[in-house]
């Protein structure tokens, strides 16, 4: 959907618009994935050392940290965390 207060523009146009958008979103997400590839452990470590040894025991024993911790995983880790 495409915010209000812009230019009248038909069907056929707001839908090239919308697929313009999303494309170039599409193209943002492979960016940012290709810049993160290969920071995975460095992320993982920042957030293990941001978390309290008392915190850090009980993440340790959620059943999905073997997971997260064998594939470096930061985002399955903060699943965890939160």
């Amino acid at each position: 959907m495409l915010p209000s207060g812009g230019p009248d523009l038909d069907e056929a146009e707001k839908s090239k618009l919308q697929n313009s958008i999303y494309a170039d979103l599409v193209k943002q997400r492979g960016r940012e994935a290709r810049e993160m590839s290969g920071k995975e452990v460095s992320l993982f470590a920042a957030i293990q050392l941001a978390i309290s040894p008392d915190s850090w025991a009980l993440i340790t024993a959620h059943s999905g940290f073997p997971e997260a911790r064998d594939e470096s995983d930061p985002f399955k880790l903060w699943n965890i965390v939160v």
